[in-house]
């Protein structure tokens, strides 16, 4: 039981910092918790990129919304809502699944 309660623990504070660093626009802290070859699936633009290129598309997220910011839903699958510009004010939901 030790193990799972740890390791609910760390995937939990992953979670966390994986939503401060969005927060906090850092794109070093969140390509830092990706895979080199990782596919990002920008849903709500219907666009996504593939390693290298993961970071200038999420540095284009920031460009285009600066006062984005994201707070999580639910746990099991991490589950976010992003706020802010362009106008009109806007709200989505994306999800994120960890493995």
């Amino acid at each position: 039981m030790i193990a799972s309660e740890h390791s609910a623990t760390a995937l939990e504070r992953t979670i966390e910092r994986y939503n401060e660093a969005w927060n906090a626009h850092d794109l070093d802290a969140i390509v830092s918790m990706h895979a080199p070859d990782m596919v990002f699936e920008n849903h709500t633009a219907g666009e996504s990129a593939q390693g290298a290129d993961v970071r200038r598309h999420i540095a284009s997220i920031f460009e285009t919304w600066p006062d984005m910011r994201t707070r999580r839903l639910y746990s099991a699958t991490a589950w976010w809502r992003r706020s802010g510009p362009p106008p009109p004010p806007t709200e989505t939901q994306c999800a994120a699944a960890i493995w």
